[in-house]
């Protein structure tokens, strides 16, 4: 493998990254970083970041300092998080000396340590077995050092790939999402929700959700449906009348009229779905009250509380509830900090 002593020396990018904009000046996602020799990872220390704008190229431009025979080039995609991932590189260029050695589509990251390895795009452009067998020397070597380095850093990225991890997006075929669907209502059905042979239940009449904090996005927070699960497994009705939100919807903006985003697509039934039609959305502000409340009518035996996190895209689902408390007839049953 490769290895520059100064990356600084050795590449560099049109744009250069992000703090190329208004606004920005010190962010550390640099282009060097792609030439640190930290490739399996999730901390986007070393990783870059630029800005890009449908229809422009985006330039990096590598200086091997001498003539080199090369073997294989090897590119991890941006890997931040499962959400960030839709930051990587998909249609790609490559050159060498003017010559093309590689058009085509690049694999995405998979947001996580795990599989970071396994999703690397792989460029060969050798057959010979004795290079061949020196590469994935070279490759198991990296391995063993790039697990050296994620050891320490093992628990806090474990933690980090829990806290990114999002509701399902398109990438299912609607059917599959349906049929998982269909065996997890089997699931309530047939399970007992119990402890100690008894099922677990609460009799309520009023239930409240208060969210504390989106997955990124700093202007709305939506829900794409809420489901309470009664005693015996089974999915209790509610209409938009039992259902008042506050913030309402979209259309308490000043300027904003009509938007099908309201608080009755959360009991439409509509669950799994990428169809904003069929979801919530309201104004966020950070520290502000965001409360949603269910009437269940009259002293109700429910076993469950199922939410659905606004699916629209990847991209939108940063407008989903990261953090919310629950509260059962003003009852808080989440902790202080609210349910993740």
């Amino acid at each position: 493998m490769l290895s520059f002593q100064d990356p600084t020396n050795n590449i560099r990018a049109e744009p250069s990254d992000i703090n190329s904009l208004a606004g920005f000046g010190s962010d550390p996602r640099t282009v060097d970083n792609l030439l640190d020799g930290v490739n399996c990872t999730c901390d986007d220390l070393h990783q870059w970041l630029a800005p890009f704008r449908v229809g422009e190229a985006n330039m990096i431009y590598i200086d091997l300092e001498a003539t080199t025979t090369l073997s294989m080039v090897r590119v991890w995609n941006y890997n931040k998080s499962r959400i960030h991932a839709a930051r990587g590189a998909r249609n790609v260029e490559i050159f060498l000396d003017q010559t093309m050695l590689f058009m085509g589509e690049i694999r995405q990251a998979p947001g996580n340590l795990a599989d970071a390895e396994e999703n690397a795009e792989v460029l060969l452009f050798t057959q010979d077995p004795e290079l061949l067998d020196a590469i994935a020397t070279s490759m198991d070597k990296q391995r063993d050092l790039m697990g050296q380095i994620n050891e320490e850093d093992e628990k806090p990225a474990e933690k980090r790939e829990t806290q990114t991890e999002r509701p399902s997006t398109p990438g299912d075929a609607q059917d599959k999402m349906m049929a998982k669907e269909e065996d997890r209502n089997k699931m309530y059905e047939q399970e007992d929700m119990a402890t100690s042979g008894k099922k677990m239940s609460a009799v309520v009449s009023q239930i409240a959700i208060s969210i504390i904090d989106t997955w990124g996005d700093t202007c709305y927070v939506g829900l794409t449906g809420v489901e309470i699960i009664a005693e015996d497994g089974t999915s209790i009705a509610l209409n938009d009348s039992q259902v008042f939100a506050n913030p309402r919807d979209l259309n308490d903006i000043p300027g904003s009229h009509q938007d099908p985003r309201t608080k009755d697509k959360l009991v439409d039934g509509h669950n799994v779905t990428t169809d904003d039609h069929h979801m919530w959305l309201i104004p966020f502000t950070p520290g502000a009250s965001h409360l949603l409340q269910l009437d269940l009518g009259s002293p109700t035996s429910i076993a469950a509380v199922r939410l659905w996190n606004y699916n629209k895209n990847s991209e939108d689902a940063t407008r989903g509830a990261k953090r919310l408390l629950l509260m059962l007839d003003g009852r808080l049953v989440s902790p202080d900090c609210g349910f993740v």
